[in-house]
């Protein structure tokens, strides 16, 4: 009886250690193909929330490219926010007039051409207002909550901000 029982635990370690295994091989395949691929990806964190940002060249346009927001924890669910893009001293593209953030529910927000990636460089997720018109110097302004980032770039992963709502850097 005391063999069988060894014999047992001895299975029961080898299984375990070829399914670690396996799971890391695994991992190690999705973290290559993420950061090897076309697709840009950043970390835009702020007073609004934690949001993931991807840029994907679209499957069916080509020379366009998706841009994908989701939000990984926000402040209030609920809230209701627009999502531009913009770059200093030049016109605002806005993407989403307005949505309802959600924990973990992507925000489709729309294309842009490859002439856009490398025109604007900095994604705006802030509080919905029909009211307040948008300026050029559209990061400066005082919002209660917002996230304002870094636009990732297609083919590199970022993770910086611009910094605090109402602050220049």
């Amino acid at each position: 009886m005391g063999r069988i029982v060894v014999m047992m635990k001895r299975w029961w370690v080898l299984a375990l250690v070829f399914t670690l295994a396996l799971s890391l091989t695994s991992c190690t395949k999705k973290k290559s193909n993420l950061f090897g691929s076309d697709y840009g990806f950043g970390y835009c964190d702020g007073t609004m929330g934690n949001f993931d940002v991807y840029v994907i060249p679209s499957a069916s346009n080509s020379g366009l490219f998706e841009v994908s927001i989701i939000p990984v924890q926000v402040a209030q669910e609920g809230d209701i926010v627009k999502v531009n893009v913009l770059n200093q001293g030049l016109p605002y593209k806005e993407l989403v007039s307005q949505v309802v953030l959600q924990t973990d529910q992507e925000i489709f927000a729309g294309f842009l051409t490859e002439q856009e990636i490398n025109t604007y460089d900095t994604i705006a997720i802030t509080p919905y207002d029909p009211n307040q018109a948008l300026q050029t110097d559209f990061p400066y302004q005082n919002n209660e909550k917002d996230a304002i980032c870094s636009l990732p770039m297609p083919g590199f992963a970022t993770g910086d901000e611009l910094g605090t709502p109402g602050q220049k850097n």
